[in-house]
């Protein structure tokens, strides 16, 4: 029950950033986006964005299936820092959205 409780967490905090990202770059432009891989899917359209955000957590979760099946640890070190990371850059998206 835990391992799907803390996947759907990292699903929410994953598709936030998606959202966070469109509405910060809407606002104040694609160079406001620090990460060029995501620069360049944004270039190309926002459906293009949102389907490499659902692949990237797809193969994520697929990852994350494969780790635990190995090592219960494992799996939960790893979704861990995921959840950690994108806490992180959701905060920054945030922080940058109420600075305007």
């Amino acid at each position: 029950m835990l391992f799907i409780l803390l996947l759907v967490f990292l699903g929410i905090l994953w598709f936030l950033d998606e959202v966070l990202t469109a509405i910060e770059v809407q606002r104040h432009g694609i160079l406001s986006e620090r990460n060029p891989v995501v620069r360049k899917f944004i270039k190309k359209g926002g459906h293009i964005f949102f389907y490499f955000k659902v692949i990237t957590f797809a193969v994520f979760c697929a990852i994350s299936i494969l780790a635990y099946s190995i090592s219960q640890v494992a799996f939960y070190i790893l979704v861990t820092i995921a959840i950690i990371i994108y806490g992180i850059i959701d905060i920054r998206n945030l922080d940058v959205l109420r600075k305007g």
